[in-house]
């Protein structure tokens, strides 16, 4: 087997700044497993192209540079060794990102001379790690210099309009984007708690920075979600976090994920979520303008007529006119309200159903707060009432007679208020609760979208 040495005389990273350029990463942190004796990693990284870092004879040897923040990178230099082996540097990868591996590929390096440097574009690419590595079995790696050319990365959240249902007394939800680390916003102990910041306009999305908050408990943060979208809810999810130290920053990369809207929430039962900082590095997205039609223009569709709030029984339900999955259905209850509603007695339902004639939904059927457990013709009320009564449309759900119909339950707009088994990601209004009950006890649920 032959035996390959990569070798890079220097890695440096520069920022420009008007005609000014900064090699912003000398003196960073440095790693590179199994250096040889006497070739420390961080000689990549002192500005004397005559030292370089050296790794052992290992499978893919890397090298990594941490910038301490996010920079958009427009170039990176390297430097090949100054003593011999000049080929041993082909083929070696520059890559850059959030993330300690697995970032987007810059460039790949072939053909530097014994001391030469040549310079790889990276046109603006985002991130707080440049590594270089060699791919392969049997390689070394050898770095001298490198130099890298960039900006740092804007945070497009800083000072946005944020919110997050019901916090703590002097921990507001704006802590979260007011740049100082040493303050946080805490939500109350409730059901799936959600922070969100509106970047005022659609973004494409390189990373979001979590900073966890600086006192105590940081386990609480963990298993939290960061969906981006131009929704409030029901977007797509760029990461999960887990395991932020108390007071640390943790980057997550969402590779140009576009939305106006970045949430962070933590689903289940009995939850407090706490945000020392979210920070936001992006650009501004490039919308196309559509090319108007030769005939009739297109007309946007009107948005949503506004909640309705209705009196059933002496409690405050909602009548919320927008068109969502019963899963976002769910969410958006208990983020902006208090659940999807349950109707546990016949008087109830008549006096819900009559409201919703004489004040009107848009939509054939309304979500409630009824589930079918999966595998199984048990239904529950979500919010831990027990089902002492039912109204189904033809006696029972369709579940018993049609195998594969859906797991949420509607109600249809009508006088008798009757149920139906439906297809949960059909787009219905809803019913939330919004007041408070001593009894009440929601069921633990895990929202995802896979399911029917």
């Amino acid at each position: 087997m032959d035996l390959y040495v990569l070798t890079i005389c220097a890695l440096a990273v520069q920022v420009k700044s008007g005609d000014q350029k900064e090699n912003v990463a000398t003196g960073k942190p440095t790693s590179l497993q199994s250096t040889e004796s006497s070739h420390a990693s961080d000689l990549a990284v002192d500005g004397d192209p005559d030292t370089f870092t050296l790794s052992q004879v290992s499978i893919t040897p890397s090298w990594r540079v941490d910038l301490e923040r996010v920079y958009n990178v427009d170039a990176v230099s390297i430097t090949n060794r100054p003593d011999c082996c000049p080929e041993k540097l082909n083929g070696a990868q520059i890559h850059i990102g959030s993330s300690k591996s697995g970032n987007p590929r810059c460039a790949v390096v072939s053909a530097v001379p014994v001391g030469g440097t040549f310079s790889y574009s990276c046109h603006g690419m985002q991130g707080r790690y440049v590594s270089v590595f060699i791919p392969g079995e049997g390689k070394q790696l050898a770095l001298a210099e490198v130099q890298v050319f960039g900006k740092p990365a804007e945070n497009v959240a800083i000072g946005k309009p944020t919110s997050l249902l019901s916090t703590e007394s002097s921990h507001a939800s704006d802590l979260a984007v007011d740049g100082d680390l040493n303050t946080f916003t805490l939500s109350q102990v409730y059901t799936t708690p959600v922070w969100r910041v509106d970047l005022e306009m659609v973004h494409r999305v390189d990373t979001v920075s979590i900073t966890n908050r600086p006192d105590c408990c940081p386990e609480t943060l963990n298993g939290a979600q960061i969906h981006i979208g131009s929704s409030q809810i029901g977007n797509p999810r760029c990461a999960e976090v887990s395991v932020v130290p108390v007071g640390e920053t943790y980057n997550y990369s969402c590779h140009g994920m576009e939305g106006r809207y970045v949430n962070v929430f933590i689903n289940g039962e009995g939850k407090q979520l706490a945000l020392a900082e979210v920070q936001v590095f992006g650009k501004p997205a490039v919308i196309p303008t559509p090319t108007p039609a030769p005939t009739t223009p297109t007309i946007a569709p009107p948005p949503p007529p506004p909640p309705l709030t209705l009196l059933v029984s002496g409690r405050t339900v909602v009548l919320v006119r927008e068109q969502l999955s019963w899963y976002d259905a769910l969410l958006h209850c208990r983020s902006l309200y208090r659940d999807l509603a349950s109707l546990h007695s016949p008087e109830k339902q008549l006096e819900v159903g009559e409201a919703l004639l004489l004040r009107g939904a848009n939509t054939a059927h309304v979500w409630l707060g009824l589930r079918r457990r999966m595998l199984s013709s048990v239904w529950y009320w979500m919010n831990g009432e027990e089902m002492d009564h039912s109204s189904w449309e033809g006696g029972r759900p369709r579940y018993h007679e049609i195998p594969g119909t859906s797991a949420c339950g509607a109600a249809a707009n009508m006088v008798q208020f009757l149920w139906s088994d439906r297809h949960c990601k059909e787009q219905l209004n809803f019913l939330c609760y919004t007041d408070d009950d001593p009894d009440y006890s929601p069921v633990q649920f895990t929202i995802t979208y896979a399911r029917i």
